[in-house]
């Protein structure tokens, strides 16, 4: 005898579940989050299996339907010869993989062609807020990957933990031969679903490296769309720098006729000559705080500090001094290096 108990936890529950925020594609599909936990007793008289199930915002409840095809089975025509050969309860908790195996696979039937339009959208649009559906859909797929993972080690469980109530030696009237049938069959149907495992994580794999390539794609197109900006920026600067030059030589003939020195305005106290001498002086303030208030210049040494910095004139006077004389060593050694070897 074997009970069969689906649970479904309130909606008001404080307990923490994963976020079951639904994922949206345009072929009219809604991909909502659901979790299932099982929990089997098996005896050698009665068989329990509960079933757990969080609260999903669905049309129809996990739970019901879960046990709606369990209680479904029974038509296969593949269950009923399974179940006529053994008695062994545990091949219903594999039903139950079964129909995990099964949603995972409708899920999949709808990301990829919504990954494939999220292409097409990509390249026709440039539209790099559809990274952030990306994101979102990759991160989904890095989560199917960890339940993969975690599937796979409760089928290795079940196989490496065989029902005691099947022994031979625990049940009066079951065979050495039905023992050996019953467990074959249930490695083989085992084995059928750690295959289908593997199926699904090398699809979650392709799926995952494609949606890295539309992300990578999606920036590199934005960056291609910023650098055809910049581009059309500098061309405009550049277009406006020419206008100024147009009008350079105006703007500084009227800045010369404007001065108010005794050259061009008769009466005035101020002369061409301090004007030059003003603007020259300026002028070497101006580029010597310039260069010293910025740390990494060519004229300054790596790790120089404020003072040496400030000092850049006099430095760079002394490094010229030394090439200098260095230059005068030298050509005076090759004069005189010139003078022995005609002399000898």
């Amino acid at each position: 005898m074997t009970q069969f108990v689906s649970l479904t936890e309130p909606a008001s529950t404080s307990l923490p579940v994963v976020d079951s925020n639904p994922i949206y594609v345009p072929s009219h599909h809604v991909l909502l989050k659901d979790l299932l936990a099982i929990h089997m007793v098996r005896t050698s008289t009665s068989n329990t299996i509960v079933s757990y199930h969080p609260p999903v915002e669905r049309s129809k409840d996990s739970a019901e339907r879960l046990q709606l095809l369990v209680l479904k089975t029974g038509d296969s025509p593949c269950w009923s010869e399974i179940f006529k050969k053994s008695n062994d309860p545990t091949f219903l908790v594999l039903v139950m993989f079964w129909y995990v195996l099964y949603g995972w696979d409708e899920t999949f039937e709808v990301l990829g062609p919504h990954i494939d339009w999220l292409e097409v959208y990509i390249f026709e649009t440039n539209d790099i807020y559809a990274a952030q559906e990306l994101h979102k859909l990759r991160a989904s797929l890095l989560y199917y990957q960890q339940l993969l993972q975690d599937f796979r080690k409760s089928l290795n469980f079940l196989r490496a933990t065989p029902n005691p109530a099947m022994e031979c030696n625990s049940r009066i009237g079951l065979t050495k031969e039905e023992c050996k049938t019953s467990a074959d069959l249930f490695a083989k149907e085992v084995d059928h679903l750690l295959l289908e495992v593997d199926r699904l994580e090398s699809h979650t794999v392709m799926l995952s490296s494609q949606l890295k390539n539309l992300i990578d794609l999606a920036f590199a197109m934005d960056n291609i769309e910023e650098r055809k900006a910049a581009t059309r920026d500098s061309s405009t600067m550049k277009q406006i720098s020419y206008l100024t030059m147009v009008f350079l030589p105006a703007s500084f003939i009227a800045s010369v006729f404007g001065m108010n020195v005794a050259e061009i305005n008769p009466g005035s106290t101020e002369s061409i000559k301090h004007y030059a001498e003003a603007t020259v002086a300026i002028s070497l303030i101006t580029g010597w705080l310039l260069v010293a208030v910025q740390p990494h210049n060519t004229f300054h040494s790596p790790g120089s500090d404020v003072w040496r910095r400030l000092a850049w004139p006099l430095i760079s006077l002394w490094k010229l001094c030394e090439v200098i004389f260095g230059l005068t060593e030298q050509r005076r050694g090759h004069w005189e290096r010139k003078e022995f070897q005609s002399m000898v």
